[in-house]
């Protein structure tokens, strides 16, 4: 077994909405956990890695390159077999130590802290409503709990295999290559940095080492 982290940098607003609402306040919420602290949801990311893959392998194919990933299915799976690993959330990356000082007041001032205020200082509001000739439209304003930039989040994956020399590369530079998450991606929301980075090897950019790889191979492939 092996193992590795996603870390994802948000760095605009992310609007990585639940599907689900909050009371009649908020029409799209986010994912957060029971603290209040928001949450990058294990399913949302493994598809947008795949997505990324697969633009990436469409560009070498286009490029005229001969192929060096394995198909999208081997590493993702499909409605007949598993990937090759298995994603966990994203949580902040500081999130262990806040814990720690947020236990603390909790029980020093438990009428101020409670998930829905924590959730808060790391979120903000915005409203929208459609308009047709320069007039809103009734009952067309909508609410969305938005994440403020600036935050770091690291999801686990875990390979059964000890090191998977097929999956590395393609996840190392589909993660580099995702660059938009969430909603309103072309409104300036969801601008994001991710790496790929192996478990102790603290802040390796994987996709450097894929890309000498790809290069290496190039040099030595007929076309």
């Amino acid at each position: 077994m092996s193992e590795y982290f996603i870390h994802i940098h948000n760095k605009s607003p992310m609007l990585l909405g639940s599907g689900k609402g909050f009371t009649n306040m908020v029409d799209s919420d986010l994912v957060f956990d029971d603290y209040g602290f928001p949450v990058f949801p294990a399913k949302r990311l493994k598809g947008l890695l795949r997505e990324s893959a697969f633009h990436l392998i469409q560009q070498c194919t286009s490029a005229g390159w001969k192929s060096f990933f394995p198909s999208i299915e081997e590493i993702f799976g499909d409605d007949t077999k598993e990937g090759s690993f298995h994603i966990y959330d994203g949580i902040l990356a500081d999130r262990d130590s806040l814990i720690d000082h947020l236990d603390y007041l909790k029980k020093k001032y438990p009428h101020f802290f409670s998930s829905q205020t924590i959730l808060e200082t790391f979120t903000t509001l915005r409203h929208q409503t459609a308009l047709e000739d320069g007039v809103a439209l009734k009952h067309s304003l909508r609410t969305s709990r938005v994440l403020k930039k600036g935050h770091r989040f690291a999801a686990p994956i875990v390979f059964e295999k000890k090191r998977d020399d097929k999956a590395i590369p393609l996840l190392a530079l589909a993660a580099k290559n995702l660059r938009y998450v969430g909603l309103n991606r072309n409104r300036g929301f969801g601008q994001v940095q991710c790496f790929l980075e192996e478990k102790g090897q603290k802040s390796v950019d994987l996709s450097q080492e894929a890309i000498k790889r790809i290069q290496g191979g190039m040099e030595h492939a007929s076309y």
